[in-house]
């Protein structure tokens, strides 16, 4: 078990619901999954007001900002991004 305890390591993160869900889980500064120990009071600030935004445009604007901090501050390498579809059957197998 290397999360958490190394300089540097890998994790898989798969996707959430929505970004706030995302952002609240992995980049909060409080986040408990927080791989990268990113400390961001104005990030905190932008989640906060997005998680009670209404105004879809207005969320929208708001979790731009947040990504373009994550993107310059973040401290994560993001070598891919995968589309993914998940299904379970008792008929599939051996893979």
């Amino acid at each position: 078990e290397v999360w958490n305890k190394q300089p540097f390591c890998a994790s898989n993160w798969r996707g959430r619901a929505t970004q706030g869900w995302m952002y609240s889980t992995t980049y909060r500064s409080t986040a408990p999954w927080n791989d990268t120990h990113f400390f961001n009071e104005r990030f905190d600030k932008l989640l906060s007001e997005a998680l009670g935004e209404l105004d879809q445009d207005k969320r929208k604007n708001l979790y731009r900002e947040m990504a373009i901090i994550v993107r310059d501050e973040g401290g994560t390498i993001v070598p891919m991004f995968n589309q993914f579809i998940d299904a379970i059957s008792d008929q599939v197998g051996g893979y």
